[in-house]
């Protein structure tokens, strides 16, 4: 959807990889998960803002987004990244109204909770776990990477996929994958970090690197 709509507003996108499951501080589930991994993405972002010039950092956080309740809040204030929609009081149901109004095919798009909130603070959070959200178990891994790849592949192959950053290892690619629910109960769709390498084979470096 992002590549859609910034394709659709002329907006220039960059795909940027972040694998926040190897960051043991969001993996072992603290009460202040959010702030780890917000922190984590953000300063990612911007880094590479900086890099390209770029010193003022925005998001989407709205006025019905109560900061009290949300630790990831408290990393957006400390890496001093603003949130203009907050900050005029749009609430969420004004932003979807307005995007409607601007023919925003996203006006009406679902609110997706993350998966690791499914898994009591404390518990660890692991690959295999958030997989079992979707029904599926660590006896599947075998097929979900098969099938990960089979897509990867094709997807490659046809050129729907985003470019990521080019280094000395190769090129990163963004690819989106679509897996069908084991209880038959529909689809997930995430995406996937990839390197091309210089001899053309794919290579996975993120398995989930979110919707």
């Amino acid at each position: 959807d992002a590549k859609r709509l910034a394709k659709e507003l002329g907006a220039k996108m960059t795909v940027l990889e972040v694998d926040v499951l190897s960051d043991p501080l969001i993996t072992s589930n603290p009460s202040s998960r959010c702030y780890y991994c917000k922190k984590k993405i953000f300063q990612t972002i911007a880094d590479t803002a900086k890099a390209d010039g770029y010193e003022i950092l925005i998001d989407g956080t709205n006025a019905s987004d109560e900061a009290s309740d949300r630790p990831g809040m408290k990393a957006l204030a400390e890496l001093s990244v603003l949130s203009p929609l907050r900050i005029c009081g749009i609430t969420k149901a004004e932003v979807r109204s307005l995007s409607k109004d601007a023919g925003l095919f996203t006006w009406d798009k679902p609110a997706y909770a993350c998966l690791a909130t499914r898994i009591k603070t404390g518990e660890e959070i692991t690959k295999e776990k958030l997989f079992a959200q979707w029904g599926y178990t660590v006896e599947d891994a075998h097929w979900l990477q098969a099938e990960m790849e089979r897509q990867a592949r094709e997807k490659y192959i046809a050129g729907d996929y985003t470019l990521g950053k080019l280094d000395i290892r190769g090129q990163r690619i963004s690819i989106r994958i679509t897996i069908p629910r084991k209880d038959d109960t529909g689809y997930v769709s995430f995406l996937t970090g990839w390197m091309v390498l210089p001899n053309g084979q794919l290579k996975l470096n993120t398995p989930y690197g979110g919707k």
